[in-house]
């Protein structure tokens, strides 16, 4: 999910006041490795890009903030693979904790979420010329 940058601290603090710790992906002194972290807790993942990282504001919320180990000189991963080997991460902490054996969702809201992406695809498909009506 992106939130606009003048909303996002409104957000992570609405966000822990309703029980998720805020993760933040950083590069500094009091970051420990990703894998330290629990990800079985209700989650908020905040990546930054490539070029600006995150605010200081928006570290300043962390519960967390994490790095990827890396060897080497480079110290940063492209964002979409380290979001990857995040979520990756989190995939697999909550499996190993026996979180995916039964649905999160009801049967309702998984049948609003399914028709909304099919919605979606519909709607792109439509817009690319790839759906004839």
């Amino acid at each position: 999910m992106r939130v606009e940058s003048d909303k996002r601290a409104y957000f992570l603090k609405a966000k822990q006041k309703n029980g998720y710790q805020v993760i933040v992906t950083h590069l500094n002194k009091k970051a420990v490795g990703y894998r330290e972290v629990d990800y079985t807790k209700p989650t908020v993942i905040v990546v930054g890009n490539e070029k600006e990282g995150v605010s200081e504001e928006i570290i300043a919320l962390a519960d967390e903030v994490v790095i990827i180990p890396m060897q080497g000189m480079v110290q940063s991963l492209n964002v979409s693979v380290a979001t990857a080997l995040l979520l990756y991460e989190v995939q697999r902490q909550r499996e190993k904790a026996g979180q995916y054996s039964e649905p999160q969702l009801s049967p309702i809201e998984r049948e609003k979420i399914k028709e909304a992406w099919i919605y979606r695809d519909t709607i792109v498909r439509r817009s690319k010329g790839k759906i004839n009506l």
